[in-house]
């Protein structure tokens, strides 16, 4: 995915956003950064539905394990000293095989 800055504003909350990346750096569940201009953001795809998608079709069982997903990967960002300002169902990707934040823009 690619997200270009075109405002000041926008170029400051790529910045601040490709630094979380940076911080993130391995964490699992958080998307990888790519090397890109200071204009751009560029980061993996994840490909699925967002949580809020996902959850219209689930059973209980599978959202209890989901949530236990997302908890575990906030504890890695947070242990990581990073917070995410707008975590949402919109902003949660949900793949076969993992469970992935992909909106980086309120990453703190």
């Amino acid at each position: 995915m690619v997200r270009v800055a075109k405002t000041a504003d926008e170029i400051s909350r790529v910045a601040a956003a490709t630094a979380a990346l940076d911080a993130l750096a391995g964490v699992d569940g958080v998307p990888i950064r790519f090397e890109s201009p200071p204009d751009r953001l560029e980061r993996t795809f994840v490909e699925g539905l967002t949580l809020a998608e996902w959850l219209a079709g689930s059973s209980p069982a599978d959202r209890v394990r989901v949530a236990s997903d997302l908890v575990q990967i906030v504890q890695r960002i947070h242990a990581k000293g990073v917070a995410h300002g707008d975590l949402c169902p919109g902003n949660v990707a949900v793949s076969y095989t993992h469970l992935r934040a992909h909106e980086t823009d309120s990453y703190l």
